[in-house]
This record gives structure tokens, C-alpha cells and sequence, in this order.
């Protein structure tokens, strides 16, 4: 699993050969949170899932990602094929 980059302290990765929706796992010290990234629209993240991590968080971490998505989406489709 590749990671991307890591922002606050979570790493943000990519599993291949994953399910679809394209998504990304944030993995950080007090948990995990697994954004749906929206790629035909560019967006908006979406939250599919977490633990552990509090509203607040989930929310700077959505916000400094988002910026990311596009290339974030180029890599989902490189390593698992379309969206």
C-alpha cells in the first residue's frame, strides 16, 4: 500500500487493487478515516467510514486532502483501474 503523503500526522493511502468507489484510508495516531474521493466531480470528499477520529479532525484532514483529489483520483486509477 503506497502511501501519498502524510498531513497532521496521518499518512493518507491506497490500497491496490481495491473496491471501488475510488477512495483513500487517512491513518493516523488516534485512528482511521476512509474518504470517498468523488472523482468524475473533482469532489466533494465524502466520509465512508471511521474510527476513533473526532468530528474536528475528520474535518482539517477533509479540507487539507481536498486540494489533493486530482491526483489523488490519477493515482486510484492507476493502481485499480477506473473509478
Amino acid at each position: 500500500m503506497p502511501s501519498y503523503f502524510e498531513i497532521h500526522g496521518y499518512r493518507v493511502y491506497i490500497y491496490r487493487n481495491d473496491h471501488r468507489p475510488a477512495h483513500i484510508h487517512v491513518r493516523g495516531p488516534d485512528g482511521t478515516v476512509v474518504f470517498i474521493l468523488n472523482c468524475k466531480t473533482s469532489g466533494p470528499l465524502e466520509v465512508r467510514e471511521r474510527w476513533g477520529i473526532a468530528d474536528d479532525m475528520v474535518r482539517k484532514l477533509a479540507r487539507a486532502i481536498t486540494p489533493e483529489i486530482k491526483r489523488l483520483c490519477a493515482a486510484w486509477r492507476k493502481d485499480n483501474g477506473y473509478y
